[in-house]
């Protein structure tokens, strides 16, 4: 990445979701998510394909977007793997709620200012041969949003999380 590039200010979300296997919750901090239409309401977001989140997100096919205000819940879902943590055993009981989605629980974390429930739409893959990216986009379709009790949005840093 240009070193320019480092400056810009993203707000960070976690994305969350939950396997429909194991009813499991899972989650991600994201900085590249950004809606790209009102109507439909539409986001764009990509995510590290080494990741775990995305494995479940492919099996599920539905997420949360919760951006966020609390740098600790950053550190929390940036900065271990729901492989082998879970994250949510790590919030206190207000930080986070379920609710149901075409029958499913999902997690929505309480403590930011907004969060969207989202269908995934399209995934699409980086398999370019000579010069693979290090991320796949989702373009989701975006459900209900819920105004949450948070303050504003935390902005991610080069190398904060």
């Amino acid at each position: 990445m240009p070193d320019r590039l480092k400056e810009v200010p993203y707000p960070i979300a976690v994305v969350t979701t939950t396997d429909s296997d194991t009813g499991r919750f899972y989650g991600q901090a994201v900085v590249w998510v950004t809606q790209v239409s009102y109507e439909p309401l539409r986001f764009v977001m990509a995510l590290g394909k080494t990741r775990y989140t995305p494995t479940i997100l492919d099996k599920s096919g539905i997420c949360v977007i919760n951006w966020i205000d609390d740098p600790n819940i950053a550190k929390i879902f940036g900065r271990q793997s729901g492989r082998t943590v879970d994250k949510f055993a790590q919030l206190l009981p207000w930080q986070y709620e379920l609710k149901e989605w075409f029958g499913v629980k999902l997690p929505f974390l309480t403590t930011g200012k907004y969060s969207v429930i989202c269908k995934v739409k399209r995934k699409i893959e980086d398999t370019n041969e000579d010069l693979p990216g290090t991320h796949n986009v989702y373009l989701l379709a975006g459900g209900t949003v819920y105004e949450n009790d948070g303050r504003g949005f935390l902005n991610y840093e080069y190398g904060s999380l």
